[in-house]
Parts: C-alpha cells; structure tokens; sequence
C-alpha cells in the first residue's frame, strides 16, 4: 500500500492524582497519536514516551522530531506491503524504538483494515479476552496505599504490582501480603537497586512475590543474572529489554526468569512477537507491561496478550483509570471482572473521538 500522509497529534491529558514510581512523579501524561493514511485507510499509532529521560532515553519531544523528519521521510510516498518492509525502511535509523513503534503500530491498523482481518490475528494471537493486572504507584503514606490497592482490587485486576526503592519495600510489602494474603502480588524496582543493597532484595524472598522488576540498574544484564542466582524471587527485567537480542543475551546469561514486554519500549509488535517467541521456546515467564497508554496504546496492549504462552496478567486498565479522561469511542472497559476483550473486527475496535483530540491537543503537525 502506497503511505500517503501522516498526522501527528500531541496530547496531554490530566492524571486522576500523581503518578509516583522510582523514576519520577507523572501528573499528566503527554502523548503522540500518529495517524498514517493510505488509498482512503486511516491507520493509528501511539507514541508512549515520557517528556523527560528517566524511564529511558526517548521523550515525546524526540520521537516528535525523529517522526517528522527521519521516520516519515523515509517511508511517506513509498508502497510498502508487509510490517516486515516498514521496518526495513526504519532501520537506517539507529534505536529510537517508541517513536519507531507508533509507526509500525499505526501500519498494524491500516494491514488489518486491507486485509480485513483482527490485527490479533495477523499477529498470531489466539485469545478472544485476556486478563488484567493493576499497577499501584508510591503513596505518602501506608493508610493511602492500602485505600489505594482496596480500590483497584475490588474492580476484579487479577495481579497487584506495587513500586518499591530503597527504604520502601520491606515493611510496605509485609503489610499488604498481610492484607491481601495469597492473592498474586509483585514489586517493580524501577531499576533503584545495586548489588551492595542485596539484603533488600533477599529480605523480599519471604512473601512469596511473583516476580521482582528491574530491580538492578536498566543496561545491567550481568549483575541481574549474580542476582537471580542468589535470591528466590523470580527476576523480571524490563528496562533491560529493549529488543530481542537483549532478551535472548538476557535468557542465556539467567538474568531473568520472566520478561515484561512493552511495545513501545521495543519499537514495536514485530520485535515484541520475537521477544515472545524467545520466551516460548526458553520457557521464560512473558507479560504485557503499560506505559500509561490511551485508548489506542492500550487496544495494542491486549492485541499483543493474546498471543498463546503470555502466562501473567497484563497491566491493562479501563479509560479513565490513571487520566481523567481518554480519546477514543466507546472507552475501553472490561467486558467481565478482570477481563478485556480482544478486538474481533478489522482495525482497533475503537475510533478518536474528535472533541476530546481537540480538548486536550497541544499541537498537530501533517507530513506529506
């Protein structure tokens, strides 16, 4: 198909509270919707970058600039058939992989709608609903927290994962396994660890977690495989993963026993679908992360959950859950407790709802 033009909208919609990690605080989340146009087709994209460096080295002002003018230059005017080719005509372009993935995401919906079939399908995926898990951030307080966790646990999210640093683990984690007693919980480091703080992370071993993410610094593959060897919590690493070689060097050096994989982190559905297959093959745990996506991130989110062997809940919320608000009809909701719904149509199931582009648009650049 001949890619004719594209539409990038910067957004920014305001959070229900702040968004607290080891990384940072996020009290609104600022966003790139990329539309892609082709032979009368409307393909959409998400950018999922944060405007600052912290979580990694991307910002939503970088892929802005990386869209416009290298990505789009590169691929606008030309026919282009297959993902597979799209990313071939990326590739001139050394790492920028969430700017890469909002393309290769908005092609997934123009490929499904050409074809007329579910872009799950196209994938590979075999659910038709996939379940969900919650991320909680870090509250001032226990009595916040726990208010916070009674809340989310009551809609039905069948995985709890709370941030923790140092100083606020242990007895944060021993107060909710008493609360919540067995039900599935993990902790997410937000890569705030070293190896000199090891009784930290060896004291967790004693509530029975399903995993601990990134606890050692992002590009530190080595460290986090002396570290597996050494505590009883499975590792999870996602920072550290930002393609499937960095998986692959993960799984052989025993880095990790489970693998978060977020599309945007990756550059894309085509490298997460590797990501997978590695997993697969080494029987390493594999689970769908967010990046505190839209409406359109997050239908790509339960796209890539359904895919056969992705054993732990993914974090996939409902609209509304962290912003205020959200630009896509009909919102994103559970179809039953904790549960979504993969989309069955050609396309995302969902449309951008135009008077809420505009409410919360910061500008829209056009590339021809």
């Amino acid at each position: 198909m001949r890619l004719e033009r594209a539409e990038i909208h910067h957004i920014c919609i305001p959070m229900h509270k702040p968004f607290i990690t080891a990384c940072g605080v996020i009290k609104e989340r600022h966003l790139l919707i990329v539309e892609l146009f082709s032979e009368g087709l409307v393909g959409l994209g998400e950018c999922s970058a944060n405007v600052d460096p912290h979580y990694n080295p991307e910002t939503i002002k970088t892929c802005k600039y990386v869209l416009t003018d290298f990505l789009l230059p590169r691929v606008l005017r030309k026919n282009i058939n297959s993902v597979e080719d799209l990313v071939k005509e990326m590739s001139g372009i050394v790492g920028n992989h969430m700017a890469k993935s909002a393309l290769e995401l908005a092609f997934w919906d123009l490929l499904s709608q050409q074809q007329e079939q579910p872009i799950y399908k196209l994938l590979g995926g075999t659910r038709e609903k996939v379940a969900a898990g919650v991320s909680v951030g870090i509250f001032n307080s226990l009595n916040e927290l726990l208010d916070e966790v009674d809340r989310q646990l009551a809609k039905g999210f069948q995985r709890l994962k709370v941030k923790i640093y140092p100083g606020h683990d242990y007895e944060i984690v021993k107060h909710l396994r008493e609360q919540i007693g067995d039900f599935p919980l993990m902790v997410d480091a937000n890569s705030s660890y070293s190896l000199n703080l090891l009784n930290n992370l060896k004291a967790l071993d004693t509530f029975n977690l399903t995993q601990i993410e990134q606890p050692l610094e992002y590009d530190n593959i080595l460290d986090h495989a002396k570290l597996q060897k050494i505590i009883h919590t499975p590792i999870c690493l996602d920072e550290s993963i930002v393609h499937a070689r960095a998986a692959r060097h993960a799984i052989e050096l025993g880095s990790c026993r489970i693998i978060n994989v977020k599309i945007s982190r990756v550059g894309g559905l085509l490298e997460a679908k590797k990501i997978h297959d590695l997993c697969i093959k080494n029987r390493v745990g594999l689970w769908c992360g967010s990046m505190l996506e839209s409406g359109i991130g997050m239908i790509y989110n339960i796209i890539f959950s359904s895919l056969p062997g992705i054993n732990y809940p993914g974090d996939i919320q409902e609209s509304g859950h962290y912003m205020i608000d959200d630009i896509v009809e009909p919102p994103i909701s559970m179809t039953t407790k904790g549960f979504f719904k993969v989309p069955q149509i050609p396309g995302l199931g969902v449309r951008l709802n135009r008077s809420k582009l505009r409410q919360y648009l910061i500008d829209t650049q056009v590339i021809r």
